[in-house]
């Protein structure tokens, strides 16, 4: 079952957490271009490369909380499910084959650390 938890964290990690994290780090690299991102960009001109990288960690931060915030919400909520459709007939429950979602996504050995092309910023 854990080829089956692997490939959810793979693709919320490459799908989800990865995107929503280059969107942010090019957002304040300046590398976007629509308006809201050329007036960051011209705001934070000013600001060190120190300060700009604590802002591209924070970001990555927050990203990861939203998803380590979401996954422990579906661990508690009952009424909602996260499951896994093996075929037409068997739906696996990803939180009775874990042994805590939001672990999965942040451990030494999680989902991030395994499968993210961008790792986290400040390693």
């Amino acid at each position: 079952m854990n080829d089956v938890l692997d490939r959810f964290g793979r693709l919320l990690v490459s799908e989800v957490r990865d995107v929503a994290v280059a969107v942010a780090l090019k957002s304040l690299r300046g590398q976007m271009k629509d308006q809201a991102s050329e007036e960051l960009d011209a705001a934070l001109a000013p600001v060190p490369e120190s300060t700009r990288k604590l802002l591209e960690a924070f970001a990555t931060d927050l990203v990861d909380s939203t998803l380590h915030d979401l996954l422990s919400f579906f661990e508690g909520a009952e009424e909602f499910l996260i499951a896994f459709q093996e075929n037409e007939n068997d739906l696996v429950d990803l939180n009775e084959i874990s042994d805590g979602l939001a672990g999965e996504l942040v451990t030494e050995e999680g989902w991030i650390s395994r499968f993210s092309d961008l790792g986290t910023i400040l390693d």
